[in-house]
């Protein structure tokens, strides 16, 4: 189970999936190089002196507590292919996936343990049970999986940034030891609710001797929004 909630903040942070949540480091704006003084942090107002860590961490605590959200993510795979997607969650367990790439569109809802799937406007239900999302939103296992996340990461301030005019600051991370080589992150937190709303995640692959890098970008919006999960048929 704790493996699962790692699993899932990656491909969210941008993935140790985002090789998983989720995120990347290094892409875009340059870093700070001024010392940053880190100052008590409140979960609701970040500021550029709060302290990243705990910025970061709480931010993810958060994420697991909203009741809703909207995510649009965009992976650049090997040899350039581009996956764009579009993800509606409603807590505890329902889910809207639609995935657009150059061989086509294909969607999916999951609806406790049902799981359908639809192609060219048809869907069908699928004869095995959907992944149980609910086990990580226990309390005790993102308290476990969090102190990990400490332990092998440490984050730095990029600076101050807005994402569709919500004001954020950015935090970058140089992931290291075996279990992280190779993987770079950013993710980008409300300075005033302490929600996420941008990850980037970056890994080194080699597959059959061509080196590359898997890329996801994940943008959320939408945060406990009216969204409705219906079965499609």
């Amino acid at each position: 189970m704790k493996t699962a909630i790692i699993l899932s903040i990656s491909l969210i942070i941008c993935t140790l999936l985002s090789t998983a949540s989720c995120s990347v480091a290094g892409l875009g704006s340059p870093s700070i190089e001024t010392p940053v003084i880190s100052v008590p942090f409140s979960p609701d107002i970040v500021t550029i002196s709060s302290d990243p860590n705990e910025v970061v961490v709480a931010a993810y605590k958060k994420f697991y507590t909203v009741r809703s959200y909207r995510c649009h993510q965009e992976m650049t795979m090997l040899k350039g292919l581009m996956i764009k997607g579009e993800l509606e969650f409603v807590a505890p367990d329902r889910r809207r996936r639609v995935q657009q790439s150059e061989n086509g569109k294909v969607e999916m809802i999951i609806i406790g343990k049902d799981l359908y799937m639809g192609a060219d406007g048809k869907w069908s239900k699928m004869p095995i049970d959907a992944p149980d999302y609910t086990e990580i939103y226990n309390p005790q296992e993102i308290d476990r999986a969090m102190g990990e996340v400490k332990t092998k990461f440490q984050y730095e301030v990029v600076g101050p940034d807005t994402i569709d005019g919500t004001p954020v600051i950015e935090y970058q991370t140089k992931p290291g030891g075996a279990k992280t080589s190779g993987v770079t992150s950013k993710i980008w937190v409300g300075t005033k609710d302490n929600l996420i709303y941008k990850t980037e995640v970056e890994t080194d692959s080699d597959y059959g001797g061509n080196p590359h890098k898997n890329r996801v970008t994940d943008i959320y919006y939408d945060y406990n929004a009216d969204i409705k999960i219906e079965p499609p048929m």
